[in-house]
């Protein structure tokens, strides 16, 4: 891109927060300090994944004299699309695992997440593939956890949609052969009360980073019971560890080369089986988050 600094506006439905969009916007911004950032949110959370980075600018009124040499709509969240209203040099959406079919025509690029994004759009000509590094997100400093299983298996996700597979959690927990530890964030808008005790499973809400890091780090395999993902960030975490995962094949899942530490299930009884066996083979991921950086997509569409 040279060394002149780009000026990226960004419609995103959050700034902060705790979910996998806010995180997708943080990375974003913070991977590319060169760059100029002019965020519209929707809503604005000061915690959780909010960037920490000082080039940004956020819900600032934007200049109709100037033009912006990127556009970026971020599909999670639904903001408003303010890509007619002001100049832009290119325009990009950013999928999160959203059909894009009534979007397409107005941008450059659709940016995917993995190669399952394919199946959500039409133009497939306009496709880019990008892989953020969830360890640009991590604690500096992990925080021990008392009194963990010596084997366990690790699950991270918020249940506030069935594609997230809470019910198949509910579902199969009771035959695996290793207890399930379920880290979840009920300090969300959203009412988790009447989840309850679930057999062979051990609920852990709102924990620090430092803490579920910890527990990352500890796991025997990192286990996703996703129907859908756009990209996966607590999957992206386990790939980073280099655990056994045990997933359908989404998201940044369809990413990897080398499937060899991931057991790629398509049903419950299949899911039943894995957890059941506990078969893992040592895993190691390499090279997946250096290969499709936003520097190198950036670097690519505006040149």
């Amino acid at each position: 891109m040279g060394s002149k600094r780009k000026k990226i506006v960004v419609s995103a439905g959050y700034c902060g927060g705790i979910g996998g969009a806010e995180r997708n916007l943080k990375a974003m911004i913070e991977s590319m300090p060169e760059h100029e950032f002019h965020i519209m949110a929707k809503k604005v959370v000061n915690t959780g994944y909010f960037p920490g980075s000082g080039n940004f600018r956020l819900n600032e009124t934007l200049d109709k004299d100037e033009e912006y040499d990127l556009y970026i709509y971020m599909r999670a969240g639904k903001p408003p699309y303010v890509g007619d209203r002001y100049n832009f040099r290119k325009k990009a959406i950013i999928q999160s695992g959203n059909p894009v079919f009534d979007l397409e025509k107005k941008f450059d690029y659709i940016i995917m997440q993995g190669i399952d994004g394919l199946k959500l759009c039409s133009r497939k000509d306009k496709c880019k593939i990008v892989v953020a590094d969830p360890r640009t997100t991590w604690p500096e400093k992990l925080k021990k956890v008392e009194g963990l299983p010596k084997k366990f298996y690790l699950t991270v996700f918020n249940p506030y949609h069935p594609l997230k597979g809470a019910h198949i959690l509910y579902m199969v927990a009771k035959y695996s052969k290793y207890p399930m530890i379920w880290c979840y964030n009920s300090s969300s808008e959203l009412d988790y009360s009447n989840i309850g005790e679930i057999e062979n499973v051990l609920q852990l809400h709102n924990l620090p980073q430092e803490k579920l890091y910890y527990i990352y780090s500890k796991a025997t395999a990192y286990v996703s019971f996703s129907l859908s993902e756009g990209y996966g960030w607590a999957i992206a975490d386990a790939i980073a560890l280099n655990l056994p995962i045990v997933s359908r094949s989404i998201g940044v899942v369809t990413m990897l080369e080398d499937k060899s530490g991931v057991r790629i299930y398509n049903n419950e009884r299949e899911l039943k089986k894995i957890i059941e066996n506990a078969e893992f083979t040592k895993a190691k991921y390499d090279k997946i988050f250096k290969q499709h950086t936003y520097k190198k997509l950036f670097k690519e569409i505006l040149k």
